[in-house]
Order: structure tokens, then sequence, then C-alpha cells
């Protein structure tokens, strides 16, 4: 049972702005004006080891960046020095790292390497230029780390990170980073490159040095976390556009050696007023908000990031990506304190992620509520609906027990039922905040696998929405959507299907691309279960396309649509298109998410699914055991999440033949759907036929047969009459019935 889920160039390029104005190679008469295939243009920059030109070649047709070392200069040990530097590149294959071509030695005997000519603004530069918002300038932050941790997978540190060597460019309108200048990289373990320090113990470029490498004692100690420093400090000037050190030299230096900054969030308020309205504006938010966006989990990423003492900075760049990327999707961040208030914030601003019940307190629940008010608009209505939602849950939390005092050990479902009920009775004089309230509880209710209330919570708030705002307010399809996925997740899907088509016309009207790509999964999905599988997949292709356009290659949205469109090929027997869209898209959930993650999970489970399928039934048993611990961790133990691994763990044993242990499994999940879910829930048939099918073959007839009739009852209901699982329901049963008759023949005879 699958999990599914709810996401050549010919003209010369520009120069790049990093560099002064070029001079032309004809006038550096003691230059070659050609080095080896490639025929040097102009001057692009020079430093301590030689000079960077571009330069043109013929076969293939380019233009390419040269980096020329002046052979005066050139001893052995800088040979060894190029030549590790050559190898260093030359295993780099990464889409943020500029790519190289070749390398050599010129008729004068100086080496080169030819590498990507890189068209782009630095880092910096670029997110000013184009008015990033801070969730874009992550984004950007979160492709560098990437291509710093596939320098690092092959065992080469940058040590030299800085915005002026993070060109972006754009690709098909997308930007995209390029990591250029390994000059003074180094392999793990390896000492420096001669020449690369600007004292004795120091090198790099200030304010970007790690403490670390300040020390003469250390630099052949050097290891991964002084780029992830580097990355610190890019993200800290990216968010709060200041260096965190200011720029002065020696003093820099010294108060790197200290670790003297301040978070960017106060550093944020201490700019003159004109340059922070500047700054905010470049940043597309307004002067007050700056510090209050960037106070809380992008203070703790940066600051963990930059530690002074290493063991406490994230241990690679992919750690600190995934925690920008968790601060993204209102995740709990790793550098954030786990506490109670923090985490239920999470819980409150989290419109997809199903979590375990936790005590909820006020003081969190209230800022959650009030940031996501505030979050969706500026305007003085939103604000006081905001301000509603907050006194609505201060007194939610503030309601005395019997015994006059709150119980300590409240969950989340409690404290849901609580509002869901206070909430039908008041709020008659805030007709908005209601209707807000409403969503946002019957969301969570979804998300905890309890559809029921979720359904009757969604429909009141769609109902108040659209006579307050109009059928065609962006709020009315959020609730739209939230509806069609908890329908489905119901196995309602014909009833689904309106709410993820009307959701889908209103994102098409508001140019909002990201929604159009979750409602055309949403579809998809739909289609996919009712069988029309060329609709499902037209839908998925498109919502990966929106996806990689919108957020990129490696967004955790775009790894659901992978993951959707996976199924519908596992369902169409395309295993290996669906085993290669389900390992793409674990990729991205690891990188993104973390190895714990209950997307995560679902995937592991879709993947082994299709090894089932085809006969590794051991690789898929332990990705369904892996994924059942996930889920068992991360979820309320009556989530269908659960069940829908209980049930695979006994197709995998039926398949198989390990009729024992699939009649096992398959009673434990019919168990566990009796608990939690009604008895015409879609899923709990399917566990019903595996078990039929189990106990025929075991000659338990009379209980199989009583299976089949009862999960024939529920699918010829919840199904459409032509689907092909019915055909396929009725096949299996006519089958059973024919073996048992042969069986009974036999016995008479």
């Amino acid at each position: 049972m699958p999990s599914p889920e709810d996401p050549a160039n010919n003209s010369p390029p520009e120069m790049p702005p990093t560099v002064a104005e070029p001079a032309r190679v004809g006038a550096q008469s003691r230059l070659p004006l050609e080095v080896g295939p490639f025929r040097l243009v102009e001057l692009l920059a020079e430093g301590g080891m030689g000079s960077v030109y571009r330069a043109e070649q013929d076969v293939p047709r380019r233009q390419v960046a040269v980096k020329l070392i002046q052979a005066r200069r050139f001893d052995e040990a800088r040979r060894r020095w190029f030549e590790a530097e050559r190898q260093a590149l030359a295993r780099m294959a990464h889409p943020y790292i500029a790519q190289v071509y070749a390398a050599g030695t010129s008729a004068e005997g100086q080496p080169y390497i030819a590498m990507e000519l890189v068209a782009g603004e630095p880092l910096t530069s670029y997110c000013d230029s184009h008015r990033l918002r801070l969730s874009e300038r992550i984004e950007l932050a979160i492709a560098v780390c990437q291509g710093v941790q596939h320098a690092h997978q092959k065992a080469v540190l940058h040590l030299d990170l800085k915005p002026s060597n993070v060109l972006v460019t754009e690709i098909d309108g997308r930007a995209v980073p390029k990591i250029i200048d390994f000059g003074i990289a180094k392999g793990l373990g390896e000492p420096l490159a001669p020449g690369a320090t600007l004292s004795p113990g120091v090198f790099g470029t200030p304010p970007y040095i790690s403490p670390e490498a300040l020390s003469a004692g250390e630099t052949r100690e050097l290891d991964t976390r002084a780029d992830v420093y580097a990355l610190g400090v890019m993200l800290y000037e990216l968010l709060a556009g200041v260096q965190p050190f200011g720029s002065g030299g020696v003093e820099v230096l010294q108060r790197v050696a200290a670790g003297d900054f301040e978070p960017p969030s106060t550093a944020a308020t201490k700019i003159a007023p004109d340059e922070r309205a500047r700054l905010a504006e470049l940043r597309r938010v307004d002067a007050r908000s700056l510090a209050r966006a960037l106070r809380g989990d992008l203070d703790a990423i940066v600051l963990r990031a930059m530690a002074h003492d290493r063991d406490a900075r994230y241990s690679s760049a992919a750690e600190l990506a995934a925690d920008l990327r968790r601060h993204l999707d209102q995740q709990p961040v790793l550098a954030a304190p786990a506490g109670l208030a923090y985490r239920a914030r999470k819980f409150v601003r989290r419109h997809r992620a199903a979590v375990a019940g936790a005590a909820l307190t006020a003081i969190a629940l209230v800022a959650g509520f009030v940031a996501r008010s505030l979050e969706a608009r500026r305007a003085s209505q939103e604000a006081a609906a905001a301000r509603e939602v907050a006194d609505f849950m201060v007194g939610l939390f503030e309601t005395p027990d019997p015994g006059g005092g709150r119980r300590p050990d409240a969950t989340a479902r409690e404290i849901l039922d609580r509002g869901a009920k206070r909430i039908r009775g008041e709020l008659a004089g805030q007709p908005l905040t209601r209707a807000r309230l409403l969503d946002t509880i019957g969301n969570v209710y979804r998300t905890l696998g309890l559809y029921d209330p979720a359904v009757d919570l969604l429909s009141q708030s769609l109902a108040e929405r659209r006579r307050l705002l109009g059928p065609g307010h962006p709020d009315v399809g959020e609730t739209e959507l939230h509806l069609a996925i908890a329908y489905r997740e119901r196995s309602r899907y014909a009833e689904a299907e309106p709410f993820a088509r009307r959701a889908l016309a209103i994102a098409e009207r508001t140019g909002d691309l990201r929604t159009q790509a979750g409602c055309l999964v949403q579809l998809a999905t739909i289609a996919g279960r009712l069988g029309r599988r060329g609709e499902a997949e037209k839908n998925l292709l498109r919502a990966v396309g929106l996806f990689e356009r919108v957020l990129g290659p490696d967004s955790e949205p775009l790894s659901a649509a992978l993951n959707n469109l996976a199924n519908l090929y596992s369902d169409a027997r395309r295993y290996p298109e669906a085993e290669k869209l389900h390992l793409r898209a674990i990729a991205i959930k690891e990188k993104t998410l973390g190895p714990n993650h209950l997307y995560l999970a679902q995937s592991l489970n879709n993947l082994a699914n299709v090894y089932s399928a085809t006969g590794r039934f051991d690789e898929a048993q332990a990705l369904q055991a892996r994924a059942l611990a996930i889920k068992r961790r991360a979820l309320p133990p009556d989530h269908p999440e659960i069940g829908i691994s209980l049930h695979n763990l006994g197709d995998i044993a039926s398949r198989r033949h390990d009729l024992a242990a699939a009649e096992a499994r398959y009673r434990e999940a019919i168990g566990f759907w009796q608990r939690t879910q009604p008895a015409d829930y879609v899923v709990a048939a399917y566990s019903r036929l595996g078990l039929a099918g189990t106990l025929g073959e075991l000659g338990q007839a009379q209980e199989a047969d009583r299976l089949y009739k009862s999960a024939l009852v529920v699918l010829e209901a919840k199904l459409p009459p032509g689907h092909p699982i019915l055909a396929e329901v009725r096949a299996d049963y006519a089958k059973f019935l024919s073996a048992t008759r042969a069986q009974q023949a036999a016995r008479h005879r």
C-alpha cells in the first residue's frame, strides 16, 4: 500500500562583475596568446599564484576561464600543490561548483587549469540587485551548502568561501550558485597549499576565516567545520545585510579570534535607520520587521554555524542545509532549544506535518497563531483577527479543570477537542477569526489522522470563508485544498475531487504556482485512486515541472510529487521507472529532512513495495521495517500510516510465501484498522483481502470467503464500477471460489 504525499548557449557570457576592468591579453606581450587549445582574450583577475583569463576554445566551441600559474614562481612544492588542486577540481562534478574542463602546461612551461566561465554576480550582490526575500536567500544558501558538501565528500576543503567566490547565474530563469576558486583548497588531512597564507598561520579572507584557522599549530588539522563557519558568515551577511565582525583588517581578525559578534537580529536593530530601511527594502520587508524575522530560528542557525568552538558547530554543510530547510518548512530546527513551547509553536504553524500528541502551552499557541496571521497579511483587519485568535487561545488554556488547576498532561487531541467545542459556541462576533480557527484546527486534526472531525471543522470554515470573502479568495482556496486532502485521506475520492479542482482554479487565477503544484498532486492522487492513470500521470508531471521551476531540484515538495509519480508507475507495473523516482525522492528527503522524518518513511515504504513486487524481499523487508520504526516515533499510535506499514509487511511475507508471517501481519493490520478507522475504510479492505488470500492458501476457506465478501462490499461502494482494482479483486475471488469448489469435490470423491 503506497503512502501518498501532500509536492547550450553559443553567445559570449557577460564579464563576471567581481573583477576590475579587464586588460586585453595583447597588451601584455610577455604572456602567451594561446595556452593549449585555448586563446586568451582578456585578464579577469590576478592573485598570488597567477592570473585568471577569459579564453576561447574551438572544439568544442565555448568560452572558458583559464587559471595560468606564474612559471617563475612554480617550484617543486607549488607543482605538487598545482597537481593536487587539479586533481581535486577534476573529481568534483556538481551543478553548484564550476566545472573543470582541462589542465596542463603551456608551450612556455606555465601550468594552467581551464574551467567553466561563470557569468554571474557575487552571492550577496545578486540577492540585493534582485531584491530576494529572506526565504529566497535561504534557498540559495542551501544550494551553496549542497555544493560545499559535495566537495567535502570528495575530501576537498575550500578554505576561502566568501560571496565573491560564489557567483550566481541564471539558468532557465532560476538562480543557480556556482562555487569558484579552490585556489587554497586542500584535501582532508593534507597540508595547505604553499603561498596560501596571509601571514604565518593566517589564511583565507577576513572575516570568513574560522577561529581555528588563525592558529598556526592547527593548519594541518582543519576539517569540514572550517568551511561550515564560512558558510555561517555568508548566511549572516545574506540575512542581516552586514558583516558580523565589521570590515577593518587586523581588528576583524582579533574579533574572529575572540568570537566577538552579535546575533543577526541584534545587529539589524543597531543599523542606522536609513540604512536599515534600505536593507529591509532589499529583502521586501518593512524595517521594523527585519529584526523580528531574524530572531529565533535564523539567529540560532547562524550562531551554531559560527560557534567559536568547532565541536559546537554543525558537523557538515549538509547538516546546516537540513536545518535551513527545516526552518523554511516550519519544522523544529536542531539549533534551537528543544523546549516544549518552541515545538508547540512549530506544531501550530506547520500545516502538513503529522505530530504526536503533546502538552501545549498557552504562550506557544498564541505565538504560533499570531505569527501565522501576521505572515498571511499586514492589513489592519488581519492584525485585529490575530489578536482575537490570541485572546481565544489564552482563554482555551486558562479553562480550569474541576480540581482548580489545568492538567499538566493535557494532550494535543484534548486541547484540539476543547478548542473545537468552544469555537462552535463562541466568536459569533468575529466571523473571520472563527473561520480561520476552524480551518487551522481542522487541518491539525487531519495531520493527526482524525479525519471525521477534520472534515467537520473544515466544512464549517469553508462555508464561513465563502460567505465572508467570496468564492475566489485565496483563503477559500486554502480550505478547499485542506478539505480535498481530508476527503482523499478518508478514501472518499469522488467527494475530494471537486474541492481540489476549485482550489486549483483559485491558485491559477492568483498566479500562485506553488499552490497550483500542490493542487495538481492531490488531483493526480485522486485520479489514480479512481483508476484514471493517464490523467494522474499528466497532472503529476505538470506538478513536478512547477516545483522544479519554483523551488529548484532539491526541494521537499518536489520529492513528494516524485514519490506520488513513482507510486503511479508502480501501480502500472512500470517498476524500473518507479524505483528510479523513489530513489531520487529519498535522496532529496534524506538531504533536506534528515534520517528520521515521516516523509522519508513514506518514501521508504513505497520503495519497499517496488522491491517486494519485483522479488527483492530482503531489501523490501529492511526498508519497510525502517519506515515503520520512523512512523512509530513520529506519529500518534493510532495514525493510519502505521497501519499501512503493517499491511505492507503482510504483503512482503505473502509474496515470499511465508504464510504464517503473512497471516500474523495482516491480522495485526486489521486489528489496527478496527481500533482506529470506520468499517468502510478502503485500506482496511485491502488488508482483509490480503488475509483472505493467505487463509485461502492455508485451507481456511470459510473465513477467507467472509473476508473477500466484506472487502468487496467496501470497494464496490468506494470505487467506480470500471476501476481496475475491482476487476482484479473479483478475478482473485473467482479463482478462490473455483479452487474451493474443486477441493470440496475432491473430498467427496
